[in-house]
């Protein structure tokens, strides 16, 4: 969990990052490192690892109203 300090001592708590999600043990980006979401982890000679998470899809916005567009993995727009 976040806010364990075992075995890895840290700073970020969910006290130290409050808007962040930092519960349970999940994959979380607290500090917007640019590889994206990542989370400490319970193995003492690893002190934390990125995770596989997949970015989640925003539709085009185009005059205020989203464009039509397939929800399918293969259509995803040009900057994801």
């Amino acid at each position: 969990a976040w806010d364990s300090q075992l075995p890895f001592a840290h700073n970020h708590t969910s006290s130290n990052y409050p808007d962040s999600g930092l519960e349970s043990n999940y994959c979380r980006n607290p500090n917007n490192w640019h590889e994206g979401a990542w989370c400490y982890t319970t193995d003492p000679n690893v002190r934390w690892a990125l995770c596989d998470v997949t970015d989640c899809f925003v539709p085009p916005y185009d005059h205020g109203w989203y464009k039509e567009y397939p929800f399918m993995p293969w259509h995803l727009p040009p900057w994801h």
